[in-house]
């Protein structure tokens, strides 16, 4: 199968479009690219089967994986890469040449994709497998904490370090209510430059912004 070019692409899972997360052109590797609701991406996740396409004008657009181009793309071939229904990405190969894909490329690629999806969402698994790992451990560490310290201004360090590495914030703040005044007052800061964070002791009333 020709292959000029090489994709994989993502759906955003937070936000519209799509990523292309891996892109091979030449033996050479680029960073990865944004790609809108218009792109090649797009259609063929949207479509939920492959696509062959041949681009008779030969200009780089959206339609093409590639960054830096070392020729225009003629012909491409695109993928969806699936998890049960789900579709979560595109597989594509691309060719300098027009009319370069075939059914029997098609039929190859589809292989390759449904191999990849499957690795791509064991990966995604383990990675979250260690996060909630990573997140217990953390919380751990902040029971033990409040159980062993006495100092309380220590105590209130170590569990907003804590916090804010559980939580992946360079800022954080702890508030201790004030139930005389029915106040919040702020006791402890971490991340901020001291000469542009909240000042000590800031004491916000009880529905106040976030409080």
């Amino acid at each position: 199968m020709a292959c000029d070019a090489f994709g994989i692409s993502l759906k955003n899972r937070n936000h519209p479009g799509y990523t292309a997360v891996y892109i091979e052109e030449g033996g050479e590797t680029f960073h990865p690219k944004d790609l809108s609701e218009k792109s090649f991406t797009a259609t063929v996740v949207n479509s939920g089967t492959s696509i062959i396409r041949n681009v008779t004008t030969p200009t780089l657009s959206e339609d093409t994986v590639t960054i830096n181009g070392i020729s225009a793309v003629r012909s491409m071939i695109g993928t969806p890469l699936k998890i049960g229904d789900k579709t979560i990405g595109m597989l594509t190969a691309q060719s300098y040449q027009l009319n370069s894909y075939s059914n029997n490329d098609r039929i190859l690629l589809e292989m390759i994709a449904a191999q990849g999806a499957i690795a791509l969402e064991n990966s995604r698994l383990f990675a979250e497998t260690q996060q909630r790992a990573e997140e217990f451990s953390e919380l751990y560490e902040i029971t033990q904490d409040l159980t062993t310290h006495q100092n309380i201004n220590l105590l209130l360090s170590l569990i907003i370090q804590r916090a804010a590495k559980l939580l992946g914030s360079r800022y954080g703040s702890i508030y201790i209510y004030d139930e005389t005044q029915d106040q919040l007052e702020l006791a402890i800061i971490t991340g901020y430059d001291p000469d542009k964070g909240p000042p000590s002791g800031l004491r916000l009333k009880r529905g106040d912004g976030m409080a």
